[in-house]
């Protein structure tokens, strides 16, 4: 059976999987919120293959196994045997039927956190539908932007079709600039399992990005929430501070506090940390 997904199992994954991007340390956050969304045969990443993807949200998953008994044109829904000693067939609702009305739930769910956090400077969207789950991003527009003008990192964006960014542009500019940057980042995820320059969208240094796709994820110097390229003590500390970051928000989370709360005491103290 399908469990309905209910707006505080999303929201306790974004508090517990994007707490640094909620306290403002970090421009982005990104998790899998698991549960068949695609009928796509897609298979999950591995364990380490991205930032946030250790722990996967045990949130609307299907208790059971998938059975595609969909054809072409289907009328929403399909048959299958009725129990053992009994004759006939019993309609089901359509696997597509399902997957469809899954992602307009959690997209309705994502919709109205991303309303009630934005005017604290956060933004929640899915990036992907998958088989095994929706790739959901929250990210501080402001900060994403910043990291993101990074000229090297602009130029490899450049070269993977990603639109420029003019540093002209005004604040409210920069907001539609970066929807289009996500909405070709959406256009990437569908053509392909994990599009490298993710890093980029994440807050990952240059170098850790460049040489994790130049090395094909080898000889790395460190590894912690991702492999490292660059600076492996700087790199150590920011790791803790994300740690800090998130058992912060997990024990406010656990005291009553909403997602909107803790991304409110951050606005409120001035400045990001944990």
């Amino acid at each position: 059976m399908m469990k309905q997904v209910t707006d505080e199992e999303l929201e306790d994954s974004v508090v517990r999987m994007c707490a640094p991007t909620l306290l403002g340390v970090k421009p982005a956050n990104m998790f899998t919120f698991s549960g068949r969304f695609s009928d796509d045969e897609v298979q999950a990443p591995s364990a380490n293959a991205f930032e946030d993807a250790r722990v996967w949200c045990r949130a609307a998953g299907c208790e059971e196994p998938f059975n595609q008994a969909c054809a072409d044109g289907c009328a929403g829904s399909w048959s299958q045997p009725r129990a053992a000693g009994e004759h006939g067939y019993v309609d089901q609702p359509c696997p597509c039927t399902i997957t469809e009305q899954r992602r307009e739930e959690l997209g309705l769910l994502v919709s109205g956190l991303d309303r009630e956090l934005g005017p604290y400077g956060v933004r929640v969207r899915v990036i992907a539908w998958r088989a095994f789950g929706a790739i959901v991003l929250a990210y501080r527009p402001n900060l994403l932007v910043s990291h993101l003008r990074d000229a090297r990192t602009a130029a490899v964006l450049a070269s993977l079709g990603y639109p420029v960014l003019n540093s002209a542009l005004t604040a409210g500019m920069r907001e539609t600039f970066l929807d289009a940057l996500l909405a070709h980042l959406a256009r990437r995820f569908a053509a392909e399992k994990l599009p490298h320059e993710i890093g980029f969208f994440l807050g990952y240094p240059y170098e850790d990005v460049e040489g994790f796709v130049r090395h094909r994820g080898r000889k790395f110097r460190f590894c912690g929430c991702w492999k490292v390229y660059g600076d492996p003590r700087a790199a150590a500390k920011l790791f803790a501070r994300y740690r800090r970051c998130t058992r912060r928000c997990v024990r406010l989370r656990r005291s009553g506090s909403t997602a909107v709360d803790i991304a409110a005491s951050c606005r409120y103290r001035g400045r990001g940390g944990a």
